[in-house]
């Protein structure tokens, strides 16, 4: 069965095949006048697309109108509210255990009358993105004992990541603070008289910081940063030049 935007399909469709492509692959190469072949320097990775191919099985108490009412509501869902409602992304899961989804919207459109006619019809869906994410989220919360102190995190993800949300509380008064993965030569340091109570939210995604609910990038020393990112496959540690206090990551997993 697959679950589509937080609804399972619907029970007059039957799935007889599932397709989802490898991440479309942009070679980044120049040429050179007079000069055989070219300078390759990259790739970019792109999205896939999921196809299903299935059948229709109708009930007798239904009429083909209804059955493409159903079909469009499941293949359309909208988020109630949003200036935007058609355009966020929504979950697809392929595996009845739920481990791991896709983050997709229908790419194409069919016809109930097409799959009746023909017996059967394909469903597209396209995710920008060419990952598949972990069910389960990265959430570690730790009690900084002392400045210089490591803090391990565990991250099994095969890509590396930028967790969602990082959240320091402050136990003490400080004059600043920084945080930085020891694999990296650089770190963020904000610099700000900070007392005991505040708290820094961090959004590496997004590259923003805010103290106690206020955007607070000023203080963040730019061209010297390094939004903290979680290494794939890995025991990530961590550092930070507070005293005590409290750290919290949250971050999705990754998987090609």
């Amino acid at each position: 069965m697959i679950e589509y935007g937080g609804v399972m399909q619907p029970s007059f469709l039957r799935v007889t095949g599932v397709e989802v492509s490898m991440p479309e692959i942009d070679m980044q190469t120049m040429t050179v006048p007079k000069r055989l072949g070219a300078i390759y320097y990259g790739y970019e990775m792109g999205g896939r697309t999921v196809s299903l191919e299935v059948t229709l099985v109708k009930p007798p108490y239904r009429t083909l109108q209804e059955l493409e009412i159903l079909l469009a509501k499941w293949l359309f869902p909208y988020t109630s509210g949003s200036i935007n409602p058609f355009s966020d992304l929504q979950k697809l899961y392929l595996e009845e255990d739920k481990s791991k989804y896709l983050e997709v919207r229908v790419s194409n459109t069919v016809s109930i009358k097409d799959i009746v006619k023909a017996g059967e019809g394909t469903i597209e869906f396209y995710s920008p993105s060419p990952f598949y994410y972990d069910s389960l989220e990265v959430t570690a919360t730790k009690t900084i004992a002392s400045a210089g102190t490591a803090n391990y995190v565990t991250y099994d993800g095969s890509y590396d990541v930028y967790p969602y949300e990082i959240t320091v509380t402050m136990d003490t008064a400080v004059t600043g603070c920084t945080i930085r993965n020891s694999a990296l030569s650089k770190n963020l340091s904000i610099y700000k008289s900070m007392n005991a109570g505040d708290v820094i939210k961090i959004y590496p995604n997004k590259r923003e910081v805010y103290i106690n609910d206020e955007y607070a990038m000023k203080y963040v020393a730019i061209g010297k940063t390094q939004f903290p990112i979680l290494l794939a496959n890995s025991e990530n540690r961590f550092y930070t030049t507070l005293g005590n206090g409290t750290l919290e990551i949250k971050s999705r997993i990754l998987y090609i």
